[in-house]
């Protein structure tokens, strides 16, 4: 190489050494000479296009517990508990003690590897490609403020998200405006009634439903305006998905109903000494505290059991699907279905939620069979 940089074979690897910011910087390459070759011109290219200084001798798990707490205060508890077992038992027991200056794109590309074949803690195979991207997103916005801080060059990770697998969506469950109907009247009588009322009726969330207070409803307008989640430490309210809070205007029934709900609440809860409020939780357990969010997703299958087995197995997100799914088989515009559930796109909606059933596909066919109709009639009307 040229006198800005020399390579040195040391045992089973390369010492790549090279000036920059006025200081030798070194990195320990395992490979192929000519890979190496091809490594040293790659950093000094980095240091022709203005790299000040070194790369960090920092390691990966250091940085990650660094870029931890910094993000702690600006996500939700539940997806900084989900970035810290990431970065805790999937990233650092594989890569973790790998200095950020010497994690290359090849070394993330071979952890990525590991990751698709045997990457679950139980050794049984590999993580889900989504599970993968999730490692990856991770890694890469980590990594992507490291180098924003000149704590490395560049970031390693940014190139290799096209490598990962494709995540397949699944047909989402849906129920129509019938099961819709027969679900209600199975959980009229339980303390998870308002809940599933507010999924099918408003297309709400499992945590916006739980989040939801009488001081919310006005009239028959919802305002949307928190959430309820969950970590390790316990339930916690916080904002939307989306950020900020949306109003959701009732079909009258559903607003009939919640009021009815309310009476009800208000004498379970006097019955225990306790006065209903503008700040009591909609969907509560009976002496008013916060339902949690696993409790709600752990009761709803015993309810759908009573329905016989014919009854689709749904999970309770898939009440919200089934809010939108049948708003649009009634003809409601997609951009109002958009809103009601709180999507920042119609684009959004449409990919996730709209899902034609039988009866909407019958009523497709019926329309562009009318136009045809017309078309012919037209000709042969001018013949």
């Amino acid at each position: 190489m040229s006198g800005r940089g020399t390579i040195r074979k040391r045992g089973n690897a390369f010492e790549l050494r090279y000036q920059v910011g006025g200081k030798t910087a070194t990195e320990t390459f395992r490979g192929e000479r000519r890979d190496a070759e091809k490594r040293l011109r790659a950093l000094l290219k980095l240091v022709d296009e203005g790299a000040s200084k070194a790369p960090t001798r920092e390691t990966l798990s250091a940085w990650l517990t660094r870029w931890l707490a910094d993000k702690k205060a600006k996500t939700a508890a539940s997806t900084h508990q989900r970035y810290s077992e990431i970065a805790e038992k999937t990233i650092g027991p594989a890569i973790g003690d790998v200095p950020l200056g010497k994690l290359t794109p090849d070394r993330i590309a071979e952890f990525y590897t590991d990751l698709a074949t045997k990457g679950r803690r139980d050794g049984k195979g590999g993580l889900s490609p989504r599970t993968q991207r999730h490692v990856h997103r991770l890694l890469r916005s980590a990594l992507g403020t490291a180098a924003r801080r000149e704590l490395i060059m560049r970031n390693p990770a940014d190139e290799l998200g096209a490598e990962l697998p494709k995540i397949i969506k699944p047909d989402l469950a849906a129920l129509n405006a019938s099961q819709a109907g027969k679900l209600l009247a199975a959980v009229e009588h339980s303390q998870i009634y308002p809940a599933v009322l507010l999924a099918l009726g408003a297309g709400l969330r499992r945590g916006e439903t739980l989040a939801a207070s009488w001081g919310d409803l006005r009239g028959d307008v919802l305002t949307v305006r928190r959430s309820l989640g969950q970590t390790r430490t316990g339930i916690a309210f916080k904002t939307p998905k989306n950020g900020r809070p949306r109003h959701v205007v009732l079909p009258s029934d559903v607003a009939d109903a919640l009021r009815a709900w309310k009476v009800r609440q208000a004498q379970q809860l006097l019955q225990l000494g306790i006065r209903q409020s503008a700040e009591t939780l909609i969907c509560a357990r009976m002496d008013g505290e916060p339902l949690q969010p696993q409790s709600l997703t752990h009761e709803f299958p015993r309810f759908l059991a009573r329905l016989g087995a014919d009854f689709p197995r749904v999970r309770f997100h898939d009440l919200r699907h089934s809010s939108a799914t049948i708003a649009l088989a009634a003809g409601v515009d997609l951009k109002l279905v958009s809103e009601r559930l709180g999507h920042t796109t119609i684009a959004i909606t449409a990919d996730l939620y709209l899902h034609p059933d039988q009866t909407m596909h019958e009523a497709a066919a019926q329309k562009i069979n009318d136009a045809f109709r017309l078309v012919a009639k037209s000709v042969a009307n001018q013949g």
